[in-house]
Protein backbone atom coordinates (compact mmCIF):
# COMPACT_ATOMS: atom_id res chain seq x y z
CA UNK A 1 0.00 0.00 0.00
CA UNK A 2 0.99 3.61 -0.36
CA UNK A 3 3.97 4.51 1.78
CA UNK A 4 5.34 1.00 2.19
CA UNK A 5 9.11 0.70 1.89
CA UNK A 6 10.05 -1.92 -0.69
CA UNK A 7 13.07 -3.22 -2.54
CA UNK A 8 12.91 -3.21 -6.33
CA UNK A 9 15.17 -5.00 -8.74
CA UNK A 10 16.49 -2.58 -11.35
CA UNK A 11 17.30 -3.54 -14.95
CA UNK A 12 20.86 -4.48 -13.91
CA UNK A 13 19.57 -6.74 -11.11
CA UNK A 14 20.64 -4.36 -8.33
CA UNK A 15 18.40 -3.70 -5.31
CA UNK A 16 16.95 -0.22 -4.81
CA UNK A 17 15.04 0.82 -1.68
CA UNK A 18 11.96 2.85 -2.65
CA UNK A 19 8.51 3.91 -1.39
CA UNK A 20 5.23 2.70 -2.92
CA UNK A 21 3.04 5.40 -4.41
CA UNK A 22 0.36 3.33 -6.18
CA UNK A 23 -0.15 -0.21 -7.39
CA UNK A 24 -2.42 -2.24 -9.61
CA UNK A 25 -2.66 -5.94 -10.43
CA UNK A 26 0.63 -6.15 -12.34
CA UNK A 27 2.57 -3.01 -11.54
CA UNK A 28 3.85 -1.22 -8.44
CA UNK A 29 4.50 2.51 -8.88
CA UNK A 30 7.42 3.68 -6.76
CA UNK A 31 9.30 6.85 -5.88
CA UNK A 32 12.55 7.67 -4.12
CA UNK A 33 12.10 8.83 -0.53
CA UNK A 34 12.77 12.44 -1.56
CA UNK A 35 10.21 12.39 -4.40
CA UNK A 36 7.71 10.56 -2.20
CA UNK A 37 7.91 13.30 0.46
CA UNK A 38 7.55 16.05 -2.18
CA UNK A 39 4.46 14.39 -3.69
CA UNK A 40 2.92 13.70 -0.29
CA UNK A 41 3.27 17.38 0.60
CA UNK A 42 1.61 18.35 -2.70
CA UNK A 43 4.81 19.76 -4.16
CA UNK A 44 6.30 19.34 -7.59
CA UNK A 45 7.68 15.79 -7.82
CA UNK A 46 8.81 13.46 -10.56
CA UNK A 47 6.21 10.96 -11.76
CA UNK A 48 6.37 7.53 -10.10
CA UNK A 49 8.02 4.72 -12.05
CA UNK A 50 6.17 1.44 -12.57
CA UNK A 51 7.93 -1.84 -11.83
CA UNK A 52 6.54 -5.28 -12.64
CA UNK A 53 5.16 -6.78 -9.43
CA UNK A 54 7.58 -9.70 -9.80
CA UNK A 55 10.51 -7.28 -9.33
CA UNK A 56 9.16 -5.74 -6.11
CA UNK A 57 10.03 -7.27 -2.73
CA UNK A 58 9.06 -6.61 0.87
CA UNK A 59 11.73 -4.46 2.53
CA UNK A 60 13.90 -6.37 4.99
CA UNK A 61 17.16 -4.65 5.92
CA UNK A 62 18.64 -7.97 7.06
CA UNK A 63 18.29 -9.47 3.59
CA UNK A 64 19.17 -6.40 1.55
CA UNK A 65 22.90 -7.17 1.48
CA UNK A 66 22.26 -10.65 0.05
CA UNK A 67 20.11 -9.15 -2.72
CA UNK A 68 22.98 -6.79 -3.53
CA UNK A 69 25.14 -9.85 -4.14
CA UNK A 70 22.53 -11.31 -6.49
CA UNK A 71 20.81 -13.64 -4.00
CA UNK A 72 17.16 -12.54 -4.05
CA UNK A 73 15.87 -15.77 -2.45
CA UNK A 74 15.84 -14.30 1.08
CA UNK A 75 13.40 -11.52 0.14
CA UNK A 76 9.64 -12.05 -0.10
CA UNK A 77 7.82 -10.86 -3.19
CA UNK A 78 5.12 -8.30 -2.63
CA UNK A 79 1.67 -9.93 -2.56
CA UNK A 80 -1.09 -9.03 -4.99
CA UNK A 81 -3.18 -6.12 -3.80
CA UNK A 82 -6.53 -7.44 -5.06
CA UNK A 83 -9.49 -5.11 -4.63
CA UNK A 84 -7.63 -2.94 -2.12
CA UNK A 85 -4.85 -2.09 -4.57
CA UNK A 86 -4.32 1.54 -5.40
CA UNK A 87 -4.66 2.61 -9.01
CA UNK A 88 -2.30 4.79 -11.07
CA UNK A 89 -3.54 8.35 -11.36
CA UNK A 90 -5.96 8.65 -14.27
CA UNK A 91 -5.03 10.85 -17.19
CA UNK A 92 -1.33 10.72 -16.39
CA UNK A 93 1.29 8.71 -18.20
CA UNK A 94 3.30 6.19 -16.23
CA UNK A 95 6.82 5.02 -17.02
CA UNK A 96 7.15 1.27 -16.69
CA UNK A 97 10.64 -0.08 -16.15
CA UNK A 98 11.32 -3.23 -18.13
CA UNK A 99 13.59 -5.95 -16.67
Amino acid sequence: MRGDTVVVKDCAGKPLVRRVWNEDQGTVYIRTEEEYQKALAGGSALEPVGFPRGDVYEYDPGHLERAGRGDWSALSRRGLGGSTALRPPSGRSQNVAQP
